[in-house]
């Protein structure tokens, strides 16, 4: 299995479940997180409609984060110090980034 796929199924589609999980089945009486407990609050007040949204909102997020953050360890997305990335295995000197974020967009089209 690609490696790309498995990031997209974990840092995406298995989050994306959590936070699913969590806005559609906590009860609001056995939360005690302020935040989580305003956040239900508010989730729970919206319309059926607008929970799909919200969910499409979230999981273009994490998708954009995760990219992101691919960019950056492929060199295409800096950071302000300029620092340049290796990733190798950990037995192997093969070079693994510099397509990363590439493959994982083409994935994440894939998958629309």
């Amino acid at each position: 299995m690609r490696e790309d796929k498995l990031l997209y199924e974990h840092l995406v589609e298995d989050s994306l479940m959590d936070y699913k999980s969590i806005y559609q089945k906590t009860d609001i009486t056995d939360v005690a997180n302020p935040y989580y407990k305003e956040a239900i609050t508010l989730f729970q007040e919206l319309s059926k409609e607008q929970q799909k949204v919200l969910f499409k909102i979230i999981n273009q997020t994490q998708i954009d984060t995760v990219s992101h953050f691919l960019g950056i360890l492929d060199g295409t997305s800096t950071l302000e110090s300029n620092i340049d990335f290796l990733l190798t295995l950990e037995d192997r000197q093969t070079k693994l980034n510099g397509d990363l974020q590439d493959y994982f967009i083409e994935l994440v089209e894939e998958k629309e």
